[in-house]
């Protein structure tokens, strides 16, 4: 089957499922079954398609396993990451904190940044790329989690400024010798009865990245109380945050101390990561 003929069939199979995506998802598909990039697919119209992959993958999308998953990729500030059931995926809206990180941090000769929830390793990979003068501690407190995270690191070559350490939050960095310029995480901030009306894709993620307690605002307690003694003066602790936590997480923070030095919008418009720093 020739590629455009696979693009088709695969785009009209994934309505149901995929509605508005279905097109983008197809494309993403067929590419992979080409081992080309998506934007590379005009150049091979005419390739041939194994049918039977084809349906295989159509197949498991069509029961809402998550196609990064079915893939095993996901793309994020313009870098290749390896994705599991092990891991949460990676939104393209988590760019925005990793890109306010990167600019807070360009002009300093060696920043040393703990990212705490690591998961694939998105944020930690991404400004060990971007920041090749930097220093990263990542924490999960999943073991497969941070497989995936180190595998990451090693296909962007970037391992060898990341330390893996594995445990809860932020209690790794007791045993570490470093003072931090920053502390970034994504950590789990759905509400617990809130999970089982996701969508059946999401609820495939892994429950301890997405359960972030009753009110889902368990993390950034201990992220506002734990925080300060790890940072050096002026250092930045950078969360990101559900759409509509940002009043929450805000008070969080200021009840414990810190000043909230800006507001990171999402690609929607939506409050998705603060920024603060210790009084």
């Amino acid at each position: 089957m020739e590629a455009a003929e696979a693009l088709r069939l695969a785009a009209a199979a994934l309505a149901e499922v995929s509605g508005d995506e279905a097109q983008r998802e197809a494309k993403l598909i067929v590419a992979h079954l080409l081992a080309i990039a998506p934007r590379q697919l005009l150049l091979h119209w005419y390739d041939q398609i194994d049918q039977q992959q084809l349906w295989q993958i159509i197949e498991q999308r069509q029961h809402h396993q998550p196609l990064q998953y079915i893939l095993g990729e996901q793309e994020f500030m313009g870098l290749p990451f390896t994705v599991s059931p092990a891991v949460l995926i990676p939104r393209g809206d988590s760019e925005r904190p990793v890109e306010a990180a990167i600019e807070l941090l360009k002009y300093l000769p060696q920043p040393v940044i703990a990212d705490i929830c690591c998961g694939c390793g998105a944020y930690a990979v991404s400004l060990a790329y971007y920041l090749p003068q930097s220093r990263l501690i990542a924490i999960d407190i999943s073991h497969d989690a941070l497989a995936v995270a180190k595998e990451n690191a090693i296909c962007n070559g970037v391992a060898s400024r990341i330390d893996f350490l594995e445990g809860d939050l932020l209690q790794p960095l007791a045993a570490q010798p470093y003072i931090f310029d920053m502390i970034i995480s994504n950590p789990p901030y759905v509400r617990t009865a809130d999970i089982t009306v996701l969508s059946p894709e999401v609820r495939r993620e892994p429950f301890r990245a997405l359960d972030g307690g009753l009110d889902g605002l368990d993390f950034y307690r201990r992220l506002a109380t734990e925080s300060g003694t790890l940072l050096k003066d002026g250092g930045w602790l950078v969360i990101e945050h559900g759409f509509d936590q940002a009043e929450d997480v805000s008070r969080i923070l200021n009840d414990c101390g810190w000043t909230i030095n800006h507001k990171i919008l999402d690609y929607g418009g939506n409050n998705r990561a603060v920024i603060a720093q210790k009084d």
